[in-house]
């Protein structure tokens, strides 16, 4: 009601944008929902994003326009840019920002920020403030649950890494029947008695000729992949620690952690 009651009279028959913060999108969009029940406004809905994305002013491209600003949360990560899309030019008669209370800084209210590239794009910009939750820290202790949980899978019984090298997080399903041929698993998905995820098409057996392009490619670009590698390797070691634990997701490949060592 506060929002609605703040609004230009212009922007209430007009077109409204309430403008969510990052993750911070759930109460945003509430509010957008019930501001346009009590008014006659259009309200539209979107957030800022640390994502960089290209915009073109082309009708058929999804992303028009582009703010750019200074964090104002004063991140973990350090300073950085912050990105709002499709507010400039979109003719919104009044922008409603809404942020958590560790994101009203000073720097959302300064001269390049937020509050100031969209006061550039719209008549009126309101400003809602929501308290934000900080739960207190928990003293540390292990869990039972930690205690209980599996040691990672190695090699060379589960991979053909080395045991120091990589530990996979994962269960062991070996012995469980999941591929399945393609006819199978279509006829079962169309006529709804399995789930696509409830089986994996039978894996690709390289021939000989493609067995010789990947060893070709590989040796192509060996020596430009080992330079890259070096160059994470060393970024990582000056920025993190001299013994960083590298997680990668499990999937086709391998993991950067072993390259790197």
């Amino acid at each position: 009601a506060r929002i609605a009651d703040a609004l230009p009279e212009s922007a209430r028959s007009g077109r409204v944008l309430v403008l969510g913060f990052e993750e911070l999108m759930y109460a945003p969009l509430a509010l957008g929902v019930e501001l346009e029940r009590r008014t006659g406004a259009e309200v539209r809905f979107s957030t800022t994003t640390r994502s960089p994305v290209l915009a073109v002013d082309d009708p058929g491209y999804a992303i028009r326009t582009r703010l750019a600003f200074p964090a104002h949360d004063d991140p973990a990560d350090g300073p950085g840019t912050r990105y709002a899309y499709n507010v400039a030019g979109a003719g919104f008669d009044a922008v409603v920002a809404v942020v958590d209370s560790v994101a009203d800084t000073p720097e959302l209210h300064a001269p390049d920020g937020l509050l100031a590239q969209l006061a550039a794009h719209t008549g009126h910009v309101l400003l809602a403030v929501v308290p934000s939750c900080t739960p207190e820290c928990a003293p540390e202790h292990v869990s039972e649950r930690s205690r209980m949980l599996p040691e990672p899978l190695r090699g060379p019984a589960f991979s053909s890494y080395a045991p120091e090298d990589v530990g996979w997080l994962l269960q062991d399903l070996s012995d469980v029947t999941l591929e399945a041929p393609t006819e199978e698993r279509e006829e079962a998905i169309q006529s709804g008695g399995a789930h696509y995820a409830e089986s994996l098409p039978v894996e690709y057996q390289p021939s000989e000729r493609y067995q010789e392009l990947f060893h070709a490619a590989l040796d192509t670009s060996a020596a430009r992949i080992a330079h890259a590698v070096g160059t994470v390797t060393e970024t990582v070691l000056a920025e993190r620690s001299p013994r960083p634990v590298l997680v990668s997701l499990a999937r086709a490949g391998t993991p950067v952690g072993v390259l790197m060592r």
